[in-house]
């Protein structure tokens, strides 16, 4: 089937490039540059406020580490992502003398898998008649592990987990020399935490320790990443935790379940006047209506559900949206900042990134301008 460029991946696409709500926010070391948007145009301030790179760029992501997400402008809403260092230097860009169609579909996805958080190595992409191949890259730009692979995560706790060009059961884990320590066996295969990984065979998921033994076997209809010792998994059709030997230390009771973060992980409760989309992945995030609260890590609802969306806790406050906009919450569900924003991200040394309409801004843990608005 051909596929085409729908409004959804063009809203994904300027989702991922220009920033979005809480938790699609990149992780990012502290004292690193952050993304300002100025004219129309992209580049990064220091912590101080001052301008770190002349902005310069179609888009930007935070700096995970040595290495950022830039992208330049194409046309009709495509960017064509490359990586920089702190100095604003281009470190890799993809080589591409004439776009055809199967590349530009390409390019919508390539923009939500880039990452350059994995370690000091990078996911770059290759890209053909045939579509894209994800490899590695160094901090300097070079390949490391050439591209070869049809789905690539970032490398964590020594190991990436990667899909090869095989049709089914196609997914494994490589150590960074690109040698296979997992063999490829699985449907899906997510990140490591805390030592265990979600993985999929015969449309069921549990857990793969680093030797690739099973410790919790599949019998999930969906699972999060271990943090804080308990991880998400669907059973049933609602969502609960379980701890590192598979034992349910919360309920399946919920219908979303986030991940811990500072002791408390965001659930929601559907309304029962909604129906639940046909349609999973992202577009069920996106569609999805209910009310959104706080769990403890023995299951307790600390802070009742009542939020339109919500994001995960970061130095003591989370986002959440109420009556179409974003403000801030605090660890007994007090609104320590106003919703009045249209998106709103995590706090990060400090600072949290907010949109109002077309302006960007920073804002400090009080509520204060940091900096901008700016378009």
């Amino acid at each position: 089937m051909k596929k085409t460029i729908t409004a959804l991946n063009c809203f994904m696409l300027m989702f991922f490039v220009f920033g979005g709500q809480a938790d699609a926010q990149q992780k990012r070391e502290p004292n690193t540059l952050f993304p300002i948007k100025q004219s129309g145009v992209w580049g990064y301030m220091d912590r101080n406020g001052k301008t770190a790179i002349k902005p310069q760029f179609g888009g930007a992501q935070f700096f995970p580490g040595d290495l950022a997400v830039a992208f330049e402008f194409y046309s009709q809403n495509i960017y064509i992502p490359f990586y920089i260092d702190k100095s604003g230097r281009t470190v890799w860009y993809p080589k591409i003398d004439h776009m055809i169609p199967s590349q530009i579909e390409a390019l919508l996805e390539i923009q939500y898998v880039l990452d350059a958080s994995g370690e000091g190595l990078a996911i770059a992409y290759e890209l053909g008649a045939w579509g894209y191949r994800l490899g590695y890259i160094d901090k300097a730009g070079k390949y490391v592990i050439q591209p070869q692979f049809r789905k690539a995560g970032r490398f964590s706790e020594g190991l990436a987990s990667v899909c090869t060009q095989a049709a089914q059961n196609a997914c494994g884990y490589i150590n960074k020399a690109g040698k296979f320590v997992v063999n490829p066996r699985f449907e899906q295969a997510g990140t490591f935490s805390e030592g265990l990984a979600a993985v999929s065979t015969d449309g069921k998921f549990g857990y793969i320790d680093k030797e690739g033994k099973l410790p919790v076997n599949p019998k999930f209809e969906d699972a999060g990443s271990f943090s804080e010792g308990l991880a998400a998994v669907k059973l049933n059709g609602k969502w609960g935790y379980i701890d590192k030997a598979g034992r349910m230390m919360i309920d399946a009771h919920l219908d979303r379940a986030g991940a811990f973060s500072e002791g408390l992980a965001k659930v929601a409760v559907q309304d029962p006047a909604s129906k639940p989309s046909l349609l999973g992945g992202m577009y069920a995030q996106l569609t999805f209506r209910g009310k959104w609260g706080y769990v403890d890590t023995n299951g307790k609802m600390l802070i009742e559900p009542k939020f339109e969306d919500a994001g995960s806790f970061s130095e003591g406050l989370a986002a959440v949206k109420l009556n179409g906009k974003w403000g801030y919450i605090d660890k007994a569900g007090k609104m320590i900042i106003q919703p009045q924003f249209d998106t709103a991200g995590a706090f990060s040394d400090g600072l949290a990134q907010v949109w109002t309409g077309k302006k960007m801004a920073y804002i400090e843990r009080g509520g204060k301008f940091f900096w901008g608005p700016s378009e």
